[in-house]
């Protein structure tokens, strides 16, 4: 019974030093949707509350973007402003109805005898408004302003596998690595695996892959040779140059 109650006694500690979840940044705010009736078929109600989720969720967006002081423009990221509905958490309708238009002001002077008959009058326009509060999970919207941002850094840059293979010894490796950063058109560089003297990694450049392969063999040097293994794949290998022999590169 004493181990039980020891057992329980270190559960219960560790769930209160690490909690299994921690709670989401959630902002709540009020906003205000309206809608015209178009049609009798229209759902002015849902198209209300939609409009006005949509103005909440962008007001959430806005402080999220100024709180990460990103410079971010709709038209960049159409498809994550289209979508800011999604990190609505929860809503509650504060209040609703139909917009009752302002009657026409009487007229000061008496009215002048009937004479042909005017234009016909306006027709009455009908807009349905919805008040409501709405909590928005602040964390995911950061979460897909980071994945964006990033995505849009390397859109339209060509990706390549670049293997190493046969690489002596780990300076060799590490300034190759920094060779490779300096060229002004390799973008980005991300490690994939390693093996038994084999380095692989995923290279975006705005180069094609006849360009990268040219300026890859410029500032690897004499002792490697680089290749187009196939149409996405670049491999470096290296040759140990023999003994007064100058090596020749493929």
């Amino acid at each position: 019974m004493k181990k039980f109650f020891l057992s329980l006694t270190f559960c219960t500690a560790v769930l209160l030093a690490f909690p299994l979840n921690s709670p989401a940044e959630v902002m709540t705010v009020r906003a205000e949707g309206q809608a015209v009736k178009y049609d009798e078929a229209a759902d002015v109600k849902k198209l209300a509350i939609e409009d006005a989720l949509q103005k909440a969720a962008r007001e959430v967006f806005a402080a999220v973007i100024k709180g990460e002081r990103a410079a971010v423009q709709p038209s960049e990221y159409p498809g994550l402003y289209s979508s800011l509905t999604d990190y609505v958490l929860t809503y509650k309708i504060l209040s609703e109805g139909w917009l009752v238009p302002e009657a026409p002001p009487l007229p000061k002077e008496p009215a002048l005898p009937p004479g042909p008959p005017g234009p016909e009058a306006a027709p009455v326009i009908e807009t349905y408004q919805v008040k409501l509060e709405a909590s928005i999970d602040m964390d995911q919207m950061k979460t897909a302003l980071a994945r964006a941002i990033a995505s849009k850094g390397t859109a339209g840059l060509n990706a390549y596998t670049l293997v190493m293979l046969d690489i002596p010894g780990y300076d060799a490796y590490r300034s190759l690595m920094e060779t490779f950063s300096r060229i002004p058109t390799v973008k980005d560089v991300s490690y994939a695996s390693f093996s038994s003297s084999r380095y692989v990694f995923t290279v975006k450049s705005t180069d094609t892959q006849a360009a990268l392969v040219e300026r890859l063999g410029a500032e690897a040097g004499d002792d490697y040779s680089v290749f187009a293994a196939d149409a996405q794949t670049i491999a470096i290998k290296y040759f140990a140059p023999l003994e007064g022999v100058q090596p020749q590169k493929e």
